[in-house]
């Protein structure tokens, strides 16, 4: 009997010293996650604050400070604007002054500086290139070129190249198209065939020949002869390839 109060009390001891080391365990996981993870916190202890007010401009650290003391997180993201470079352009998916959960990650635009963004200009109609490029705080020279009928009315290139900044002069150049006399400029970076017979209703003769060019335009139309763009009525348009 004594051996079997014994083998108890053991037992008793060593199933409350597991449970002790568990609770510690536990105890100093959440310690540790809640002093060094704060945000990961956030989505059980969210709340509604209101979105701080900013204006284009504004020093952007300022308003990622001024979120994240409200207990939301951000995330940045460059875009080209008519702001100087690493200044606050807008925020994204919310509106200042309105409340709404700290679950939230807001998004926060900060300007890359005057450019042609990658999408929403070469494509896009005049109107809506003309909102974009114009809200860049540069000048903007509009150019009418020759074009396919797909293209009529539509951005067909611009300078600098989408995706890129404004070069040292300053000035944005979008070229749209127009049905009239001459070489399409949108048929560069096409198929070489594709090109050629979407030029077949045209009163020239066409023809292909290679020239060296980077592996991306490999079999693509990389320029011709007249240039491309270039008004008027040939008898003849070679169009090179990569």
């Amino acid at each position: 009997k004594a051996n079997l109060l014994n083998n108890r009390k053991r037992l008793a001891i060593m199933i409350t010293s597991i449970v002790l080391t568990i609770a510690l365990a536990i105890t100093g996981t959440v310690w540790y996650f809640t002093r060094n993870t704060p945000a990961a916190f956030t989505v059980f202890n969210s709340k509604s604050e209101v979105i701080p007010k900013a204006k284009a401009g504004d020093d952007t650290d300022g308003v990622v400070k001024s979120l994240e003391n409200k207990g939301f997180r951000t995330k940045v993201i460059d875009e080209f604007g008519g702001e100087k470079k690493g200044n606050f352009l807008r925020y994204e998916n919310v509106k200042p002054g309105s409340k709404v959960s700290t679950k939230i990650v807001v998004k926060i635009l900060r300007s890359k500086g005057p450019g042609v963004p990658a999408k929403g200009v070469v494509g896009a109609s005049l109107d809506n290139a003309k909102k974009i490029v114009k809200s860049m705080g540069v000048p903007v020279k509009l150019h009418h070129v020759p074009s396919t009928d797909a293209a009529d009315g539509k951005i067909v290139a611009s300078s600098p190249m989408p995706g890129n900044a404004v070069g040292k002069d300053g000035v944005i150049n979008i070229a749209v198209g127009e049905k009239c006399d001459g070489v399409p400029v949108d048929v560069f970076g096409l198929d070489k065939d594709k090109a050629k017979d979407m030029l077949s209703s045209k009163p020239f003769s066409v023809d292909l020949r290679p020239k060296f060019s980077s592996a991306k335009y490999f079999g693509k139309i990389v320029g011709a002869y007249p240039a491309l763009g270039t008004k008027g009525s040939p008898k003849a348009v070679t169009l090179y390839y990569g």
